[in-house]
């Protein structure tokens, strides 16, 4: 299932079941609007799984693709009666995640495409030559498919490197430090960060516990790890900024602001507000990502058209000057 699949499952499941609706018939309501096959597939998992289990905490917990995220937060609304309001927040979760995958996606369509345009115009000087329009269209293609596959390898390989900086304090400083990039990592991950501690603060979850399970919705490795530097100071009777203090991948601000709410005790609040400045900052460094990367790479292809239109107008350009 896609992330907004996962929100808009999630988010229509909390209205029905707080509607009153029980869960089973909400599944099947759901059922009936004719879903996607993964959805359905979901949907059916997890009715087989209620007839069986009972609990929906134990259904969810027993799918395939069902994230730490969902059983904790599932299991917690159970336990505190709040199933529907801790559903909504899945759902806001998923659908943050979502936002952040488009963005991404969005991102990198009008750079593919001067690449792909600096492929073809390379080639225009020689309809000028003795070349045929065949033999430059057979060129155009032959290197447009190298151009993909490179690309596409390209996007494999940094796919695989930002999943293992996720784990890695080393890939993770080399992915930060990329130009526009770095920025929007950032901020992407404080901005899960602070959600999912606001969504474990509904919960009422044991503030070790929310850490936690913070860290590794972040996907950022400095995060998780200074995450656990909390949860142990935490579980040894420290209070949150005491312990906040003792890292460096939390911005100050972010950590003041921490501090203040935990001192007015409005930390479910302060951690909504942390959420939204981060879910704000990330829009807009993708927004100057969006403008600037493309530049960058408009400047590139450019200067690559320019030299290959004078390369291959050196031969001639050699010619004419001995004919003089």
């Amino acid at each position: 299932m896609t992330f907004q699949e996962k929100a808009d499952a999630f988010f229509s499941l909390s209205r029905m079941s707080g509607a009153g609706m029980p869960i089973s018939r909400a599944l099947g309501v759901l059922m009936d609007q004719k879903p996607s096959a993964q959805v359905a597939a979901w949907l059916l998992g997890l009715q087989k799984d209620l007839e069986e289990y009972h609990a929906f905490s134990e259904a969810i917990a027993r799918q395939v693709d069902a994230s730490e995220i969902e059983k904790i937060l599932i299991r917690a609304g159970e336990r505190s009666g709040q199933l529907p309001q801790m559903m909504a927040e899945i759902a806001d979760y998923y659908r943050l995640l979502a936002e952040f995958k488009s963005r991404a996606f969005r991102g990198l369509l009008y750079p593919v495409a001067l690449l792909q345009l600096a492929v073809t115009f390379q080639e225009i000087p020689r309809l000028f030559g003795d070349e045929s329009m065949s033999l430059v269209l057979s060129l155009v293609l032959f290197k447009s498919i190298g151009m993909w596959l490179l690309l596409l390898g390209s996007v494999k390989v940094f796919m695989t490197v930002n999943r293992h900086a996720n784990k890695s304090l080393g890939l993770e400083k080399i992915l930060d430090g990329i130009p526009f990039y770095g920025e929007v990592r950032k901020h992407g991950a404080l901005a899960r960060f602070a959600k999912v501690v606001e969504i474990g603060l509904l919960a009422a979850l044991g503030m070790p516990e929310i850490f936690r399970l913070a860290g590794l919705a972040s996907q950022s490795a400095r995060i998780r790890h200074d995450a656990e530097v909390v949860v142990t100071s935490t579980a040894q009777g420290e209070s949150l900024t005491d312990s906040l203090a003792k890292t460096d991948a939390f911005p100050r601000m972010f950590r003041e602001s921490i501090a203040v709410a935990e001192v007015s005790g409005t930390l479910d609040t302060g951690m909504r507000r942390l959420a939204l400045i981060e879910h704000e900052a990330f829009i807009e460094a993708h927004e100057r990502a969006a403008k600037g990367l493309p530049l960058l790479l408009y400047a590139i292809a450019a200067c690559y058209v320019v030299f290959q239109i004078l390369w291959q107008y050196q031969a001639p350009f050699s010619l004419y000057q001995e004919y003089l």
